[in-house]
C-alpha cells in the first residue's frame, strides 16, 4: 500500500504500477501466513491424535529379542507401537503402546540411527517411510510441531540420564 502512495506521491506512473499489481499478491500472502500462524498456535495448544497418521503406515509383527533396529543402522523408516514393549537399551527406555520412535534418524545429517530398539516382547508395529513422513512432516504443521515436541523431549531424556548423579558425563564436543 506504502509504493502505490509513494508512486503517485512521485508521480512515477512504472513505481505505481509496479505496487498495484503486487498489492493482491501481497494480501494473499498475508492471509497465508496470518493462516498458517494461526493454525501453528491451535496445535501448540493441544495434543495430536496420531489416528490419522495410521492409513500411510504398513504393519509389522517381530518376536520378543528381534532387534527393530541397531544404533548406527541406516534409517529409511519410523515406528508406531502398536502391541507389546520395546527396550532402547542406551538409555534403558521401555516404549508402551502408542510410543513412535525412530523418527529422529531423518534429522541426523548422517541419517543413521542414535539408538538401539529391541524387542522386549512379541510386538505389533505400524511402519512409515522417511519418504511419507517427510511429506506429511511438510503438509501438516500440527504433525510438525508434535514432531518437534517429541525429540526435544527425547533430547530432554537423553540429557537427564546422562547427567544423573553417580554417572559420568563424557561428552566429547568441545564448548
Amino acid at each position: 500500500m506504502f509504493g502505490v502512495v509513494a508512486g503517485i506521491s512521485a508521480g512515477s506512473l512504472a513505481t505505481f504500477i509496479e505496487h498495484a499489481v503486487n498489492l493482491p499478491l501481497n494480501a494473499t500472502r498475508l492471509r497465508e501466513m496470518r493462516r498458517l500462524v494461526a493454525s501453528v498456535r491451535g496445535a501448540s495448544s493441544t495434543e495430536l491424535n496420531i489416528e490419522w497418521l495410521k492409513p500411510f503406515m504398513h504393519p509389522r509383527v517381530l518376536k520378543a529379542g528381534n532387534r527393530v533396529f541397531s544404533k548406527g543402522d541406516e534409517a529409511n523408516e519410523a515406528f508406531l507401537l502398536v502391541e507389546g514393549r520395546v527396550v532402547v537399551p542406551e538409555i534403558s527406555a521401555q516404549l508402551e503402546p502408542g510410543a513412535i520412535f525412530g523418527e529422529m534418524a531423518l534429522f541426523t545429517a548422517a541419517g543413521q540411527r542414535t539408538a538401539s530398539a529391541v524387542c522386549a516382547s512379541d510386538v505389533r508395529l505400524l511402519v512409515i517411510t522417511y519418504e511419507q513422513f517427510e511429506q506429511l512432516y511438510f503438509q501438516n504443521p500440527e504433525f510438525g510441531l508434535y514432531l518437534v515436541r517429541l525429540i526435544v523431549r527425547r533430547f530432554e531424556m537423553n540429557h537427564a540420564t546422562q547427567t544423573a548423579p553417580g554417572r559420568l558425563r563424557h561428552d566429547p564436543t568441545p564448548l
